[in-house]
């Protein structure tokens, strides 16, 4: 027998118990209702008989007044309730030995109420009592009796309908151990299988599309920033050239501007050589001996320079006991902190570059610290994180109001991290950025 025949077959089984248990349940159900509903009424009538007997006691039922008024509701009421019971089809037999054979309790009834209508139709306006009080009695504790035997009889059907419902539940409950075993155990194997593999394919598709996405993406990106990067140095380059040679007498203002695009365009081609062997992991930090000292002072008197033409201050700062030799590149240093300086002086228009270097040493080892502090634009805390991925800077409009390609941010950073440090950034819109670039420096002694 397949999976899907047993399945069907046990949906059907299912089906057939759960409608015989609504069936059930639902007759049930309504028998407990009208059980109920007679032992209210039960109920009602001894309560009756009682307000009877006691307003009839009082006297003043004689004249039209309230009291008569609530006497003749109560008798009619009694009344009603009476033949609502005697005339039930399914009367228990206990109860109905009660009304019409052993206790004779209906015609108890009936001749408790013909002497209430007799004492209401009385002319001499006397209080007739409708029973001695030894009848009063004996028909109250009947009426008391028949109140008990009908709740009696609603227990017996609790206890009937908690047998049945504990007879489906044991049922239902050896169905579904069934359906466990031959059905959904053999089919939970299968969709089991069936999945793992469907997730194990989906995820290798997934992962290959993932990669040919982000490839294509990549390739796009690269070959469209550097065919637009590379294009206007160029053109520059060879506009300049082209006037130096149309016009002779001056030649040296447009050479001079052919060198400056010149000099961009070898700057963003030693930019993609870098970054092109950062991601082949084919760069090397050299650890050699570095004069920390001659370095600082070589990018600060160029920096200087660049500040004092843009009308800013420059301010260096150094810590007294800063070592005079490390082991390091002098190289791979030298260009993260002109990088650093460069982008600190091109985005300040006015207000002071600060270059701060300390030396603080670690029980896992020593470090060098430079702060890079400029008073520029700043940027956005929603951007900081934009400012470190290649072609990309805090915002698009800075590409077009002070150019550059993207790609130095980027490049330092992954040049700190290779000498086991970082470059991390604190900025404010409008207030200025600081640029901390880290790495791990050991001290060399003197020879």
């Amino acid at each position: 027998m397949s999976i899907r025949v047993r399945y069907i077959a046990a949906l059907v089984l299912i089906a057939t118990l759960v409608t015989l248990s609504f069936i059930v349940m639902h007759d049930l159900i309504s028998e407990q209702k009208q059980d109920a509903e007679n032992i209210n009424v039960a109920g009602q009538q001894r309560m009756l008989s009682q307000r009877i007997a006691l307003m009839l006691s009082t006297g003043k039922t004689c004249s039209n007044g309230p009291e008569r008024e609530y006497l003749e509701q109560a008798l009619a009421q009694f009344k009603a309730n009476h033949q609502q019971l005697v005339s039930k089809n399914n009367l228990p037999l206990p109860i109905f030995n009660v009304y019409f054979v052993e206790g004779k309790l209906d015609r108890s009834v009936n001749q408790y109420i013909k002497n209430v209508e007799c004492a209401l139709t009385a002319t001499n306006c006397q209080t007739i009592a409708p029973y001695d009080i030894q009848a009063l009695t004996e028909l109250l504790k009947q009426l008391d009796y028949v109140v008990t035997l009908f709740e009696q009889d609603a227990s017996n059907q609790v206890d009937t309908v908690l047998s049945i419902e504990f007879y489906l539940w044991l049922a239902t409950l050896a169905l579904l151990c069934i359906e466990a075993v031959f059905i959904f155990s053999p089919m939970e194997q299968t969709v089991k299988q069936a999945f793992s593999k469907l997730t194990r394919l989906k995820t290798e598709a997934e992962e290959t599309a993932e990669k040919a996405r982000k490839a294509s993406k990549a390739k796009s990106e690269f070959l469209s920033s550097m065919s637009h990067e590379l294009r206007t140095p160029m053109n520059g380059l060879f506009g300049m050239i082209e006037l130096a040679i149309d016009n002779p007498e001056k030649s040296s203002i447009y050479l001079k501007k052919a060198k400056t695009a010149g000099r961009q365009l070898l700057v963003l081609i030693n930019d993609i050589l870098d970054v092109s062997k950062i991601e082949a992991g084919k760069i090397k930090i050299e650890q050699a001996p570095v004069d920390l000292l001659q370095i600082l002072d070589d990018v600060v008197s160029l920096q200087r320079v660049y500040c004092q033409r843009k009308g800013l201050e420059f301010i260096y700062l150094k810590d007294p006991d800063l070592p005079h030799v490390v082991e390091g590149d002098i190289t791979r240093i030298s260009q993260i902190l002109h990088n650093l300086l460069n982008n600190a002086i091109k985005f300040t228009e006015r207000g002071s570059v600060t270059l701060k270097v300390r030396y603080t040493k670690h029980p896992n080892g020593n470090f060098l610290s430079f702060d890079v502090i400029d008073t520029g634009i700043g940027i956005a805390s929603s951007k900081l994180d934009n400012i470190f991925r290649k072609f990309e800077q805090a915002d698009k409009t800075t590409t077009r109001d002070f150019g550059g390609t993207g790609l130095g941010l980027s490049i330092a950073k992954q040049l700190a991290q290779l000498m086991n440090g970082d470059i991390t950034v604190t900025s404010f819109v409008g207030q200025g950025s600081t640029f901390s670039f880290t790495m791990a420096a050991k001290r060399v002694p003197p020879a």
